[in-house]
């Protein structure tokens, strides 16, 4: 019995990868940073804002009794007089995106640990970076909007 083959090479669809170069050149990588870092910080403030919980769904912890006893109405977990929230952050670092906050007290909020003049204030970590899935959901569709809107 015959067999019937045709051999096909990488150099036949050599069209392909000039659309796929051109489609590349064509990206703005400034541009489509700048939306990332916007949308990593939107999403962020909106956990500290009203998810309350960490990237991975995990609730973040209540205040200790003592502690709610300070507290009035308009506070609630990470936010007392907003200024973490307002402190949050985006920037490019040339090959990537960083969102944080510069206050003072973000790391304790963040790892947990003791806090205090003498130690004596265990703090509960309540992590507020980082991407959730659904974060993580959401960036790739703008990357594939983004390029989808390139090849067009």
């Amino acid at each position: 019995m015959a067999a019937v083959v045709q051999t096909v090479s990488a150099h036949d669809f050599e069209f392909a990868a000039d659309f796929l170069n051109g489609v590349v050149a064509s990206i703005d990588i400034d541009k489509l940073e700048l939306g990332m870092a916007a949308t990593i910080e939107s999403q962020t403030k909106r956990r500290i804002a009203r998810e309350k919980t960490a990237p991975d769904g995990t609730p973040w912890a209540n205040w200790s009794p003592e502690y709610a006893k300070t507290r009035h109405q308009g506070h609630s977990l990470l936010r007392g007089e907003g200024n973490l929230l307002d402190d949050i952050f985006s920037d490019q670092t040339g090959g990537g995106v960083v969102v944080g906050s510069s206050m003072v007290y973000a790391a304790i909020h963040q790892f947990g640990g003791e806090a205090g003049r003498n130690g004596n204030v265990d703090i509960a970590a309540r992590p507020f970076l980082g991407l959730s899935d659904e974060n993580e959901a959401e960036l790739e569709e703008i990357l594939f909007d983004y390029v989808q809107r390139q090849i067009q």
